[in-house]
């Protein structure tokens, strides 16, 4: 058996941890924009939206975040969570939680509490049409529920984030 040298590398710590607790696609096919109202329980916990098309509100206790597509919102929850999606709206939501992820947020120099706005980029190529991609590369990732689906959507997820404060 081959010893491997391991050099400065630091142990694993089960401590840290990122991880992504719900992710899901909305489409609002309806006439009505109505209120949709749920509970978070974590004030660990981050929520993501991610909105593709058309407007979206959205109330966290006293804070109203008004977003329009493509923008990109992500907070710590403060209490009852309401959104407000009018016909033809699409967005993503995704609820993240772990132990590194303020570390990992400062990292990117990610504030909290921000709407970030997508603007074109042309010379890049990297637009609305190539981060809806990468989204959707996290959600499918999520949802196949396979060995390492989790860790592999967290990394997808961390560098959507990465490529999306890039540009």
């Amino acid at each position: 058996m081959e010893i491997q040298n391991l050099g400065n590398t630091k142990p694993y710590n089960s401590q840290k941890f990122f991880s992504i607790d719900k992710i899901q696609r909305y489409t609002n096919n309806k006439n009505d924009g109505r209120y949709i109202s749920f509970f978070e329980t974590e004030k660990s916990d981050y929520h993501m939206y991610f909105v593709a098309h058309n407007t979206l509100q959205v109330k966290d206790n006293d804070k109203v975040y008004n977003l329009t597509g493509p923008e990109l919102l992500i907070y710590q929850p403060q209490g009852k969570q309401e959104i407000l999606s009018p016909k033809h709206s699409n967005y993503v939501h995704c609820i993240f939680s772990g132990n590194c992820v303020k570390q990992i947020l400062e990292e990117l120099e990610m504030k909290t509490d921000t709407v970030y706005h997508i603007p074109p980029s042309y010379e890049s190529g990297e637009s609305y049409l190539f981060y809806n991609k990468q989204i959707n590369y996290v959600i499918n990732e999520k949802n196949k529920e396979k060995k390492y689906s989790q860790t592999s959507a967290a990394c997808m997820l961390i560098e959507f984030l990465a490529l999306f404060l890039r540009n």
